[in-house]
Parts: C-alpha cells; structure tokens; sequence
C-alpha cells in the first residue's frame, strides 16, 4: 500500500470510529482483532489485512475505496449523526420517503453555518434536493441542468459528454458523485437519449469495479447499475447484449440478491428476453413466487408491474 493511501486511511478510520461512538477495543471486537492492532492502523504503522479492510467496511456501512478518500464527507455532519440514519436516509429513497428525505436536506442546510459549509455537504444537500423533486414529477430537462450543476459543485466545468468516459482517471469519484451521475443517465433514460446513458453507466460500473471490496453493499451497487445498463441497452434494440449482462452478474450475485433487489433482477432478465422463449416464462414464474413472498410475507406494497415499471424507468439510488 502506497504511504498516500495509508496516510487518508489511518485519517479516515479514525474519523469513522470516533463518529460511530466506538472505542478501540469496541472496533476490535467488531471485527475480530486487538485494539493494538486498530491503534497500529490509525497511526499509520501498520497496513490493514484485505479482511480487515473487508470488515471495516462492513461495519462502517461504507464502501472500501472511501477509507481512502481524502474528500470523504459523511452524512454524521448532519443531526443524522450514525450509520444506522445513514441507511433510514437510502432506505426512504428506496421507498420515495420525499418527507424524510427533504428534512435531511433541511438539517445539512441548517446544520453548518455559510463560513464553514464545504462544496460536498452543500453538493449532497442540493442532490437530495434534486431527486425528491424529479421523483415528484419535475420535468427531465430541467432536473437534467440541476443535477449538472450539483456535480460541478465538486467537479467543475464537467458535462454529460465528459460523464460518458472516466472523469476522474486519478481521483475517485465520491459515493455522492456516483449517485449523482448515475441520477443524470437515469434521466437521460427518460429523456431518451439511451446511448449517452449507457456509456454513463457502463462508465460507473468500470469505476465500481476498481472497489477493492466485495461487500454486500457493492454487488447491490452494481446490481442496481447493471440493471439500467440493461434497460438503456433494451431501449436501443440490443436487449440481447442486456440479457448477458445481467446473467454475469446473476451468477455471483443472486446468493445477496434478496427482497426487491432480486426480484428487480429477475424482472430485468425476462424483460431482456423473447416473451416466447421457455426461459423466459421460467424467469417471470419465479419472478412471481418471489414477488408473492415479498407481498404477503414482508408487506412489499408496489405492484408487479410497478416493480416493472421501476425497472423501466431507472433506478436511481444506489
């Protein structure tokens, strides 16, 4: 490990710990080493084990890369101050919690004051803001230009052609920006502009696919990516090229794919193929049973055709 990459992950591992409100000894036992060990980590004596990494990820919540991102900035600068909070926020985007979703945005506008906020509070604040209102039905072009303007706030002067390659070839998009870039080719996707969002999100899953870590977290990541890839592809006529795509990552993925990931999986598969093919009466009978578990069992109120619409039009959180 580079001395750079060691030096923004003793920084950031401490951040977290001390944000999370545990000790030492506490993140040892988490994940199953001594608190010798956690202190050599975070003054930068020793590197982490590739498990460790793993596991620390994992309780953290967060994606591996961001214990080396310098430019990480949690959402505990806001009265949403624990992990836990941090999955109530994704989980009312998954469910269109617009009410919830807009407080936190209110509390991280209110939570700094003007002569300390930074461009990465304000930028996930005005993203917030961004997908609650396209959620609620705001034109496409004019979320287009907003969300174009959220991701300048970190990424100056950068355009949608710019988002169709790898921007940022040596310094790592932010899990914010992923969000944000994503937003913008799930737009494009209602806004039929299906090439440009594919490169979009073809260009996102290379980037995820650098991650060092394979969390649950990130294969859902990817899940979620692979199926817009696939709906932009279908839109284009290449729904065969969509099929392959979602069947590689089926085959590693489905053992973490459960609840409404897995049953917008199996949809995204037998939209991808011919409604005549034995296959694809298979996929949509388990896509059934699955969806049948999901309603009367765990209470899942969208419809199956809501589910495939969902699908259809883009899935915007990650």
């Amino acid at each position: 490990m580079k001395s750079d990459d060691l030096a923004g992950f003793s920084k950031n591992l401490r951040k977290l710990r001390v944000e999370s409100g545990l000790s030492q000894i506490a993140l040892a036992n988490l994940i199953g080493t001594s608190n010798t060990t956690i202190c050599r980590y975070e003054n930068g004596s020793q590197a982490p084990t590739r498990y460790h990494r793993a596991m620390l990820a994992k309780v953290f919540g967060v994606p591996g890369y961001y214990l080396f991102d310098e430019d990480y900035i949690s959402v505990t600068h806001t009265p949403e101050a624990t992990i836990k909070d941090q999955e109530k926020l994704r989980l009312a985007m998954l469910l269109d919690d617009f009410e919830y979703v807009e407080l936190v945005a209110y509390r991280l506008h209110t939570a700094v004051s003007d002569a300390y906020k930074k461009p990465a509070i304000v930028q996930i604040k005005n993203y917030l803001i961004c997908w609650s209102f396209f959620r609620q039905g705001a034109k496409p072009d004019d979320m287009l230009a907003q969300m174009i303007s959220c991701i300048q706030l970190t990424r100056p002067g950068m355009t949608v052609d710019d988002m169709t390659c790898d921007p940022s070839p040596d310094a790592p998009l932010s899990y914010v920006e992923i969000q944000i870039i994503n937003a913008i080719g799930v737009i494009l996707v209602r806004r039929k502009n299906y090439i440009k969002a594919s490169r979009i999100f073809g260009m996102l899953i290379r980037k995820t696919d650098s991650d060092m870590l394979e969390c649950e977290r990130r294969i859902f990541r990817k899940i979620t990516l692979a199926l817009n890839l696939s709906t932009a592809l279908r839109f284009q006529g290449l729904a065969k090229k969509g099929e392959e795509l979602l069947m590689l990552y089926s085959e590693s993925s489905f053992h973490v794919a459960t609840g409404l990931i897995g049953l917008m999986l199996l949809v995204g598969l037998y939209k991808c193929m011919d409604r005549h093919s034995d296959v694809y009466r298979i996929k949509k009978r388990r896509a059934n049973m699955l969806y049948s578990v999901l309603s009367h069992e765990f209470g899942l109120k969208k419809s199956l055709a809501e589910v495939e619409k969902y699908v259809d039009d883009g899935l915007m959180v990650l």
